[in-house]
């Protein structure tokens, strides 16, 4: 299961958002690879790829968002997943390539965006939405929020995460 595949990882726990991340490394002497889950998943998920991974000799490292898996907290968003692929990145790169899933796509890449990283050669995010839209449009539907309840979130996301990174997603069509 789980536990024993986490085992076979060298394990780590990062400050991150206000959050222990935890982070696994598993040794391999090709260049370092870097696995982001998505949103309600968390590395161990991963184990397949992984798996082929180090039977191809690279060394891979993986965490576990802020609220998900083995890390602290009970909130995560883009800035908690950003910071804990910064921090992963800092005490375990340098990072070669990144496989990312859906929000953990979308996260790595704002971080890729923002961040020169000249070691990073290759980058597979899979899922990758192409806008906030689709997050934004599902949520306020499976609530049915009303108009104006639904503007004053938007405003309140472009507040929060800033105009460059949200407003485009949120214009209307």
């Amino acid at each position: 299961g789980d536990d024993a595949f986490l085992a076979t990882a060298r394990s780590h726990r990062i400050a991150a958002a206000g959050n222990r991340v935890q982070a696994y490394e598993w040794d391999g002497a090709g260049p370092t690879v870097l696995i982001v889950h998505g949103w309600i998943s968390h590395s161990a998920r991963f184990a397949p790829l992984i798996d082929a991974l180090r039977q191809r000799g690279l060394r891979v490292i993986a965490f576990d968002a802020p609220a998900h898996g083995r890390s602290s907290g009970r909130r995560a968003d883009l800035n908690a997943f950003r910071a804990a692929l910064e921090g992963t990145a800092a005490l375990l790169g340098p990072v070669h390539a990144v496989i990312a899933h859906s929000f953990g796509a979308l996260s790595t890449a704002g971080w890729l965006s923002g961040t020169p990283l000249p070691t990073v050669r290759c980058a597979v995010l899979v899922g990758l939405m192409r806008d906030l839209d689709y997050l934004f449009d599902s949520f306020v539907s499976a609530l049915a929020l009303s108009p104006g309840v639904s503007a004053r979130l938007r405003a309140l996301l472009v507040r929060r995460y800033g105009a460059a990174a949200v407003v485009m997603a949120f214009d209307e069509q």
